[in-house]
């Protein structure tokens, strides 16, 4: 027996029950975890481009945040070349739905 635990394991595994606690978790705890997640949909967006986007001998950019957008943040790598980003909620499902 333990005073105390630190259990770390993804919130799906807590989710689905493979995990339990004895004693119990306290109700306001598991009514807790029960209301977290992720939203329905993520999207991973990235395309490798012939050239960077911008004028030559401009300062390259890292990272692109756009508020509102679709894609809200864009992380760039590989010299400008490799554009990646993220969504999620109603834009990340209508992607989905589009197909490859």
């Amino acid at each position: 027996r333990a005073y105390a635990a630190v259990v770390a394991v993804p919130l799906g595994v807590l989710q689905d029950g493979a995990v339990y606690f004895e004693p119990p978790l306290p109700a306001a705890t598991a009514d807790a975890l029960g209301s977290l997640g992720f939203g329905r949909h993520c999207v991973k967006v990235s395309a490798l481009l012939s050239a960077p986007p911008w004028a030559e001998g401009a300062t390259p950019l890292d990272n692109v945040i756009c508020a509102g957008c679709a894609v809200p943040e864009l992380i760039i790598s590989e010299g400008g070349r490799r554009v990646t980003g993220f969504c999620t909620g109603d834009y990340a499902e209508a992607l989905s739905a589009a197909g490859p």
